[in-house]
């Protein structure tokens, strides 16, 4: 998952760019999406009882998934600041249900320290593999790429779910 956000995140200036914004519209953009991200956790909050972490998890990666797609071509620029919206929104939406998988699965609390490890190590890989894919695929090779990734992780969340069951 973490993958997939950190090669889409670093590269959504230049993608700003193919919606017709600046450097200046993009920065903006983000720093707006954050307050989507804000909601996305409260979301959580909001329907932990109904939904269920694998519903919660599958629920937020399908939207990252929705996000990186309105990222693709060239749209409007208020496509892309949907979408960057969605991202961010996604993006918190699914971590808390991640975490909480994390807790089901290991009682003693290990991996949910070393997880914090693991999380910063995808999201610098995610850039470093987007950069060696950019001459190749583009942006939008690199945003399908991290939508194949973001449903790669619904099945490892998933797997990892029945696994730890009680």
């Amino acid at each position: 998952y973490f993958v997939a956000a950190g090669a889409a995140w670093s590269y959504l200036e230049p993608i700003g760019g193919n919606f017709g914004l600046d450097a200046a519209a993009v920065g903006r953009t983000l720093s707006g999406s954050a307050i989507a991200g804000m909601a996305g956790a409260l979301l959580v909050i909001a329907l932990a009882s109904r939904l269920g972490r694998q519903h919660g998890l599958a629920a937020g990666t399908l939207a990252s998934i929705a996000a990186v797609a309105l990222l693709t071509g060239a749209g409007p620029s208020l496509q892309f600041v949907a979408a960057a919206a969605l991202f961010t929104l996604a993006w918190n939406f699914t971590f808390p249900w991640q975490m909480g998988l994390l807790a089901q699965s290991d009682q003693s609390g290990g991996i949910a320290v070393a997880s914090l490890v693991v999380q910063l190590f995808a999201l610098a890989a995610g850039p470093l593999l987007a950069a060696a894919a950019l001459p190749v695929a583009g942006h939008t090779g690199i945003l399908w790429g991290g939508a194949a990734l973001f449903l790669a992780s619904i099945v490892l969340f998933h797997l990892a779910a029945r696994r730890s069951r009680p």
